[in-house]
């Protein structure tokens, strides 16, 4: 099965996805998400976290620029409180972080990745933000256009 996965376009293998059978999702999503929440709640999160990511992959890999609104699938505000560990708060999703931003799509990268992986990803990002937090592009800050809140690395930092 995983050979077919392996060679099969990403939109096809969410599709595939949607069609399973709910005890084939719950093997996948428990194998692919990597959270402390339920196998139904993995299941809720895994279908709008694989469309995001498709989403920008398909908007970077065809050179156009990524904005919030450009997103059409959203994370269910329940479980972008809940994988963050609280960092992103009701009134954030509310103001579109964790919903279908750059926040969103971290926060879906931090669910399929663990151990090493994980570490190495929030290392960099975090040395990427740190080291770009003052640069200042068409008068806003990386912050600004990425949507992410002023202390996003201090919450990063406690959502590991």
């Amino acid at each position: 099965m995983l050979e077919l996965i392996n060679n099969i376009p990403f939109g096809l293998t969410i599709q595939l996805y949607k069609i399973m059978q709910s005890s084939e999702k719950s093997y996948i999503s428990n194998s692919l998400v990597h959270s402390e929440i339920t196998i139904e709640d993995k299941k809720r999160l895994l279908d709008p976290a694989l469309q995001i990511l498709r989403e920008y992959r398909n908007k970077i890999a065809h050179g156009k620029k990524i904005f919030v609104n450009s997103i059409t699938n959203k994370m269910p505000k329940r479980l972008v409180i809940q994988i963050s560990n609280n960092q992103i708060k009701n009134e954030d999703y509310i103001d579109g972080i964790g919903k279908n931003d750059m926040v969103a799509v971290i926060l879906i990268i931090l669910c399929l990745t663990r151990g090493l992986t994980r570490e190495l990803f929030i290392t960099e990002l975090s040395n990427s933000l740190a080291a770009s937090k003052d640069f200042i592009f068409s008068g806003r800050t990386l912050f600004n256009l990425l949507n992410l809140p002023p202390d996003f690395l201090e919450r990063l930092d406690k959502m590991k």
